[in-house]
């Protein structure tokens, strides 16, 4: 636990264990923070992103989100994840369904393991015994995406040769590869554990470590389980990115909390990054007096109509972002980002029926369903 700063009230200095009789929280508990200004003059600006985001999606959740702690507003303790009012089929993974026919291990669809190594970011990713496999959210192997079998090169002869016959694309009688995947159960698994609380703080953006180290300490949450959701004007407009460990590249609200959790730079604060551009022109590095005066006019006042209109979007993926850093090996983390940005678009552009809420629970019904009726075919077609 940071050793708290000086001239801190002494009735902060609490220890875990002394935190009202409780004892350690555990290990699958994280603290959501959002960065920004408090008070009704910077909402809805750049600067605020972060902050507005999580106010917003408490209250479109139906939260409670009044609570007083130790200098933040918070929700209501460990919140599960899996009782968040969501579309989950735009978060959840797909992976193949092994049949007797594939060449995938079936032991790695149907474990339900999905051990989560939170503070390292170091997860070993399990070894493929199948060159064409990829691995799933939680570094087990079978997840849909392969890379492409159009061409194959045999490495000690130069000779392209033919891909063999994916099972899926065999005889008329075999499913289709739409019809032998289904939604991630390791991941889900790991969705079932999850609990969140979350937070905004009370202070000025510059002052945010204080109250994040203090209410950390008073639920006993250490820095590797927090989340600092912010803005970053070195990303595009609406770009999410994650970040684990090293400086806070110039933003002072994260070198506040770096600074009062005392995390070095290669110990672990889990970040959500969210874009919002520069003003044109401007670069980043030293910047002249009336280049940092555009700067901060630019963080300190409102997205435009262009911008306004895809913030709820971005907020969706800033969420699924927060997720899977408490889900999913780190070095997934970026990769299902992406996904959620390919599955929006995608509902957009074909599937209206993607739009509104889907629980976890429906999901894992049908992956167990999915899965059952794979094997049913494929001891059919054994017996054939």
């Amino acid at each position: 636990m940071a050793t708290a700063a000086p001239g801190a009230p002494a009735a902060d200095e609490r220890t875990d264990t002394e935190t009202d009789g409780r004892t350690q929280a555990d290990s699958h508990h994280f603290l959501v923070i959002g960065l920004g200004n408090p008070g009704p003059t910077y909402e809805g600006t750049r600067h605020n992103i972060g902050r507005d985001f999580v106010r917003s999606f408490m209250a479109a959740q139906n939260l409670s989100f009044s609570t007083r702690v130790r200098g933040c507003v918070i929700s209501n303790v460990g919140i599960p994840v899996t009782q968040l009012h969501l579309d989950w089929r735009l978060i959840v993974p797909r992976v193949r369904i092994p049949t007797s026919s594939s060449t995938m291990p079936p032991t790695t669809c149907l474990s339900l393991g999905g051990e989560h190594k939170e503070s390292t970011g170091t997860e070993t990713t399990q070894a493929s015994s199948a060159p064409e496999s990829g691995v799933d959210s939680l570094g087990n192997q079978n997840v849909v995406g392969d890379p492409p079998r159009s061409r194959r090169v045999d490495s000690h002869q130069g000779k392209e040769r033919r891909p063999t016959q994916s099972p899926a694309r065999g005889n008329p009688g075999t499913p289709s590869v739409a019809k032998t995947t289904r939604w991630d159960l390791n991941f889900l698994q790991q969705l079932s554990q999850i609990r969140m609380t979350w937070a905004i703080a009370e202070t000025f953006m510059n002052l945010s470590g204080t109250p994040t180290r203090r209410l950390a300490n008073e639920l006993s949450i250490p820095p590797e389980r927090i989340i600092v959701m912010f803005d970053d004007m070195d990303l595009p407009f609406g770009t999410i990115r994650v970040k684990r460990t090293g400086t806070a590249g110039g933003h002072r609200g994260v070198d506040s909390v770096i600074r009062e959790l005392g995390i070095g730079p290669d110990q672990t604060l889990l970040r959500v990054r969210i874009g919002v551009g520069r003003p044109n022109g401007a670069a980043s590095g030293k910047k002249t007096a009336s280049e940092r005066a555009a700067v901060v006019s630019w963080v300190l006042n409102s997205f435009d109509e262009r911008e306004a209109a895809l913030l709820s979007q971005i907020r969706f993926r800033a969420l699924a972002a927060a997720i899977y850093l408490a889900a999913c090996p780190f070095d997934r983390v970026q990769m299902l980002i992406n996904g959620v940005e390919d599955r929006l678009q995608q509902m957009q552009a074909n599937d209206a029926s993607l739009q509104g809420a889907v629980t976890v629970q429906q999901l894992v019904e049908e992956a167990q369903a999915a899965t059952s009726a794979v094997q049913l075919h494929d001891q059919t077609q054994f017996v054939r």
